[in-house]
């Protein structure tokens, strides 16, 4: 179990060390997978039909898939070693990987679910530039989104959510105008497509009105110029860190697989490929357990779920309600939630840690009008 926000998400309020920059040009189980995972947008992989051990190939971890072995680098040096080896005609591609141990995952229906994904579930998209005309979408137009929607949920930051009905169980051979209706196509481009007109409106909901923008905030171009691409919007950076930065610690979320929406997205047996995408994230294990509905908790029973009112606000819950009324106020307004947590007194107030107070936040509207703090 996660210890507390900070050693989980803490990151997406901190200002990091070193931070991933992002490049400028099977089956599905309908509740996806439940479980701690890690994420990360800076692992290079290579495809063999070769068995190699780390004595041979300096890879981080690979996964076997239709008799084709993935090997994942986490340095482009390690890479062009593995591909210098392999003799591959290819250099190796960047992948954001979501990885789960599959004993972890909490929510499989059966035994025999779980057996077939082996011992780590892990799901792979490419990492590329809006100019990638075959797979930006599979970044920019599905898991970027979903993954955004997600922490900005948690954070408490209102935007209309992220909807992947539209990608599930597509065909295996899927008509070019499917296609165009969804991610656009490469002749005509993406705007009017479904999916980028859903990041637009989520995009825009969190302050950003240039829904093409992904890098950090006064990134520049490779001639010194402001770059086009460049995030303005403090909400929408704050949710950016769960992308630029690899995880530190397992995140509790539900990842879902889609359906590849590109004509091409097919494996060499025809069958459509799949893509990640995050639906849910949670502060805690805990919380992830009561959301699925695997163990009793304190909140069972009580009027949309909310969790219990701190031992020391019992006798005060119309008080403790206005407090976190108040707190997802600052928090909509794009200030860190441990900048809010601790300028307002932290667990000396609140009676309860940072993981336990977002847990109210689902549960309460913000505020309207700046009101002060109330005092225990």
């Amino acid at each position: 179990m996660a210890q507390n926000l900070e050693d989980m998400l803490g990151f997406l309020s901190k200002e990091p060390k070193e931070t991933v920059p992002l490049p400028v040009g099977g089956d599905f189980v309908s509740s996806g997978f439940v479980g701690p995972w890690r994420a990360s947008t800076e692992l290079w992989m290579l495809m063999s039909q070769g068995d190699y051990n780390k004595g041979e190939l300096p890879y981080q971890f690979r996964n076997l898939v239709g008799g084709w072995y993935s090997y994942y680098f986490v340095t482009t040096e390690a890479a062009e070693l593995g591909a210098e080896f392999l003799g591959s005609r290819y250099a190796a591609s960047r992948h954001w990987v979501f990885q789960v141990p599959t004993a972890d995952v909490i929510n499989f229906a059966s035994e025999e679910g779980k057996a077939k994904w082996g011992s780590q579930i892990i799901l792979p998209c490419r990492v590329t530039g809006l100019k990638s005309r075959k797979y930006r979408h599979e970044m920019h137009f599905v898991t970027l989104p979903s993954v955004v929607a997600s922490v900005a949920t948690l954070l408490g930051y209102s935007n209309p959510g992220f909807d992947i009905a539209p990608l599930m169980n597509l065909e295996d051979e899927l008509p070019d105008e499917k296609q165009t209706k969804l991610i656009g196509n490469d002749k005509d481009g993406y705007e009017g497509s479904l999916m980028f007109e859903q990041r637009e409106a989520l995009w825009l909901a969190l302050g950003e009105k240039n829904p093409e923008a992904y890098l950090e905030p006064g990134s520049l171009d490779h001639k010194g110029r402001p770059s086009p691409y460049a995030m303005t919007s403090p909400q929408l950076a704050t949710c950016f860190k769960a992308v630029n930065i690899p995880w530190p610690e397992p995140v509790w979320c539900r990842v879902v697989t889609v359906s590849n929406p590109h004509v091409d997205g097919h494996s060499k047996a025809g069958k459509r490929l799949i893509l990640p995408t995050v639906t849910e994230m949670w502060p805690d294990e805990a919380s992830a357990r009561a959301a699925v509905g695997e163990v009793e908790t304190p909140q069972e029973g009580k009027p949309g779920g909310r969790p219990d009112i701190p031992t020391a606000w019992v006798d005060m819950p119309d008080r403790w309600r206005d407090q976190m009324e108040n707190f997802k106020r600052k928090v909509s307004q794009g200030t860190p939630v441990e900048e809010v947590y601790r300028e307002t007194g932290g667990k000396d107030v609140f009676g309860a840690s940072l993981p336990e107070v977002l847990a109210w936040l689902p549960h309460v509207e913000a505020t309207e009008s700046v009101e002060e703090d109330i005092p225990f």
